[in-house]
C-alpha cells in the first residue's frame, strides 16, 4: 500500500514542478533524452537529476514568472483611472475651445499655425512620397493592428499564470498616457501637414479623414506604434523572460518602424514629426511600466529587454562597476547559469 500511494503521489509532484518536457505520466512524461532533443536538453537533464521541487524552481523559474512591483488590484485601478484622466480629459480641458477651421498661415495672427518646414523635411518628403492614399491607409494597419497583436501575443505566450490581466492593465494605461501627450502636442503646435502645405490633400487619406490639416506634430501613429511595442517589451522583460524579450525587440521594432515610415510615404507627416514620435513613443512605452512597476532598476530592465547585461553580472572584465555588454555566446562566462542550462535561459 505504501508503494501504491507513492506511485500516485509521483505524477502530482511532477505536475506541480512543471519540468520542461513534461507531458503527463508514463513514458511520455519523461524529460527529453540527449539523442531525441539534442545536447542542450541532455545537459538540462543531467543538471536536473537528483533535484527537489525547490531546486527545480530555482533553476527554471516559477510558473508565475517574476512578480511586478506595486501591481496590486488597487494600484492598477488607480493607475488606469489616472491614465484615462490624463489621456482623455486633460487635452479637452486645455484645448477644447480651439476651432481648427480658423487657423491660418498668416504670421502674427492669433490663429497662425506652424507652416514653414525645414530643408530636411522637404528633401525627405520629395524623395519618398509614393501612392500617398494607399500607403497612408496601410500605415494604420501596422500601427493599430500589427503592433498591438505582436505585443499582446508576446505577453500571452509567457510561461506564467495570472499575469495577463495586470499586464494588460499596465499596457492599456501606458497607451492612454501616450495618447494624451500626443493630443496635447498636436493641438498646441498647430503644425500643417505636408499634403496641405503642397496643396495635394485630395491625393491622400485626408479626403476620408476630415479635420486633419493642423495636427501634424508629432506623428500619432508613430508614437502609438512604438509605445505599444516598448510597453510590451518592458513588461515581458520585467517578468523575466529574456529570450522572448529579445525576439520582441526585433519583431516589434520592425513592425513599428514600417508603420512610421509609411506615414512619411503617405504624405501625412514630415520626417521630424515621425522622429519625435519615435522618441516619445519609446520613452513613454518603456519608461512608464519600468519606473512604476518593474522590480529591477531601469538600467537592468533596459539590459534584459534589449539583450544586454551588465558587467556586474559576471561578464568578462567586469568588476561590478556597471556597463553593458552584448549577451551572446562570446561574452557569456562558462560557469554561468545559462551555460549550465545549455543555452539561453528564461530565468530571471
Amino acid at each position: 500500500m505504501m508503494r501504491n500511494r507513492s506511485q500516485k503521489r509521483g505524477p502530482r509532484i511532477r505536475r506541480a514542478v512543471q519540468l520542461p518536457g513534461y507531458r503527463g505520466g508514463g513514458r511520455a512524461g519523461r524529460l527529453p533524452s540527449r539523442a531525441a532533443a539534442g545536447p542542450a536538453a541532455g545537459r538540462r537533464r543531467q543538471n536536473m537529476s537528483g533535484t527537489t521541487p525547490t531546486t527545480a524552481f530555482a533553476a527554471y523559474g516559477t510558473e508565475g514568472g517574476r512578480p511586478l512591483r506595486n501591481a496590486t488590484p488597487r494600484s492598477l485601478c488607480a493607475f488606469l483611472a489616472a491614465s484615462a484622466a490624463f489621456g482623455l480629459l486633460l487635452p479637452r480641458l486645455l484645448f477644447g475651445g480651439q476651432d481648427p477651421s480658423r487657423f491660418t498661415c498668416a504670421p502674427g495672427s492669433e490663429y497662425s499655425g506652424w507652416c514653414d518646414p525645414n530643408a530636411l523635411d522637404v528633401a525627405v518628403t520629395d524623395a519618398v512620397v509614393v501612392a500617398p492614399k494607399a500607403t497612408g491607409l496601410l500605415s494604420h494597419a501596422f500601427t493599430f493592428v500589427a503592433s498591438p497583436a505582436v505585443g499582446i501575443s508576446s505577453m500571452v505566450r509567457l510561461r506564467s499564470r495570472g499575469t495577463l490581466a495586470p499586464d494588460l492593465a499596465i499596457y492599456s494605461g501606458t497607451q492612454l498616457v501616450s495618447f494624451g501627450l500626443n493630443s496635447m502636442s498636436k493641438k498646441f503646435s498647430r503644425r500643417q501637414r505636408p499634403c496641405y502645405h503642397f496643396g495635394r490633400q485630395n491625393e491622400t487619406e485626408a479626403v476620408i479623414l476630415r479635420g486633419q490639416e493642423w495636427v501634424s506634430f508629432y506623428s500619432g501613429d508613430t508614437s502609438c506604434g512604438f509605445s505599444l511595442y516598448a510597453a510590451a517589451l518592458a513588461l515581458v522583460a520585467a517578468r523575466g523572460w529574456r529570450t522572448q524579450a529579445r525576439t520582441l525587440s526585433k519583431v516589434g521594432g520592425a513592425v513599428a518602424s514600417i508603420g512610421s515610415f509609411l506615414r512619411i510615404v503617405g504624405f501625412m507627416h514630415w520626417f521630424t514629426d515621425v522622429l519625435v514620435g519615435v522618441i516619445f513613443g519609446i520613452a513613454v512605452g518603456f519608461g512608464l511600466p519600468t519606473l512604476l512597476f518593474s522590480a529591477e532598476p531601469p538600467k537592468e530592465a533596459f539590459a534584459n529587454a534589449f539583450g544586454f547585461r551588465s558587467q556586474a553580472d559576471g561578464a568578462p572584465g567586469g568588476d561590478g562597476a556597471g556597463g553593458l555588454l552584448l549577451s551572446n555566446e562570446a561574452t557569456r562566462p562558462s560557469g554561468s547559469a545559462e551555460s549550465a542550462a545549455g543555452g539561453d535561459s528564461d530565468v530571471p
